[in-house]
């Protein structure tokens, strides 16, 4: 919110107006000594009250330069500019968000908010992913913060300490445990969930994924894709609108990699049109 203003527009037009009243009287006196005089009646620092009037000898077509409508229009477009770059980085640090296309939980949403709210602040954060279709606003953002944890997360963290340290269990977990064998291993040690109950297979496979944990499987696995998440994810050009109107209008390309000893390989397009084979 601006700063209130000092003197009023009525203030601001009668001290122009006096200067100008006191040159048609006096041709001789300049502007200077105009505003010395006038300034020192009506409590204005002479050198405000000189850009005043010269301000108003331009909006008037008496003085080369912007005018005031030319100056508010400049500071618009300023703003805009920089609000539109703002937004550009916000997403640009957020795109780990649209990389699989469904909405990010909330929670991760609140620590990129934690992260960056010193150099772009949460309301702008908020806007810039409102607009991508990310439901989170200010208040909401706030909220989490003061709202206790809920009963689910407590027991999440609890059980998951669990989990974690009966997987290096030498003794038990050795590293190599995968969800089954670590949900009948915790049955075998009594542990219970907040009810009471027996750990649900399906929770410990949850926090198992979320922390990371896998189970060595016999055999080798094979690995054709490394995806680096801290990459930047090359923008949508099409916005996800893959209907052409022309020939050669819109070029989609999907690369992959096959090994094939013997047999023929073909590469086809979306219409399922061979672009490319070998052997």
């Amino acid at each position: 919110m601006p700063a209130p203003r000092k003197f009023s527009e009525e203030m601001r037009q009668r001290a122009k107006r006096l200067v100008r009243e006191a040159r048609e009287q006096e041709p001789g006196l300049s502007v200077n000594e105009a505003c010395k005089r006038i300034g020192s009646q009506l409590g204005i620092v002479p050198d405000t009250l000189r850009g005043w009037c010269k301000q108003a000898d331009i909006d008037d077509g008496l003085r080369p330069g912007p005018t005031t409508s030319e100056h508010d229009e400049l500071k618009r477009l300023r703003r805009e500019n920089a609000e539109l770059r703002r937004a550009n980085e916000i997403l640009k640090t957020a795109s780990a968000f649209f990389r699989g296309g469904a909405r990010p939980p909330y929670p991760l949403i609140v620590d990129y908010i934690d992260q960056h709210k010193h150099r772009f602040g949460v309301e702008p954060i908020c806007d810039a992913l409102q607009a991508q279709g990310v439901a989170v606003a200010p208040s909401g953002y706030y909220a989490h913060k003061s709202r206790p944890p809920a009963p689910r997360t407590l027991s999440d963290a609890a059980l998951a300490e669990v989990i974690e340290a009966t997987f290096w269990d030498r003794g038990k977990g050795r590293g190599v445990y995968g969800v089954r064998k670590m949900w009948h291993q915790l049955r075998r040690d009594g542990v219970t969930g907040p009810d009471g109950s027996s750990v649900a297979r399906c929770t410990v496979e949850r926090l198992m994924r979320t922390l990371g944990l896998r189970g060595v499987r016999r055999g080798r696995s094979t690995i054709t894709t490394r995806p680096n998440r801290q990459s930047e994810r090359a923008p949508d050009l099409v916005d996800r609108d893959f209907h052409a109107q022309r020939p050669n209008q819109l070029w989609v390309v999907d690369l992959e990699r096959h090994e094939a000893l013997s047999n023929r390989v073909e590469v086809g397009d979306l219409r399922r049109r061979v672009v490319a084979a070998a052997r």
